[in-house]
């Protein structure tokens, strides 16, 4: 059963396949989509419009596909966002520079 929500905060995860976040007004969708014009398996992780999800309008990894159904994306402490498979291998990060945070405040990543 796939599960929708409208942010994640630092350690929780968007899985392919299982989850993807939702505008608050239902406008817009994240997660992880197939490559539509080859049979090999690509993956990205991209935002569409929930109305036509043909049409999307941002693309996290578009230069990196995942190779297989396991991409994962987080937001990690430092509060960058990732896409990793299940290796642990990166497609894409934020990579904004770190500083120091406050560790007891988690980092939330929303679409709105």
């Amino acid at each position: 059963m796939v599960s929708t929500k409208d942010n994640i905060t630092t350690g929780e995860s968007i899985n392919d396949g299982l989850n993807y976040l939702e505008s608050p007004q239902k406008k817009f969708q994240m997660g992880f989509f197939p490559h539509e014009i080859t049979s090999e398996v690509r993956r990205y992780l991209g935002i569409w419009y929930t109305r036509d999800p043909k049409t999307v309008v941002w693309v996290a990894n578009r230069d990196k596909p995942v190779l297989d159904s396991t991409g994962v994306f987080t937001v990690k402490e430092d509060g960058n966002a990732v896409v990793v498979n299940k290796n642990g291998i990166g497609y894409f990060s934020t990579m904004t520079p770190t500083g120091p945070t406050n560790r007891d405040e988690p980092q939330i990543f929303s679409l709105c």
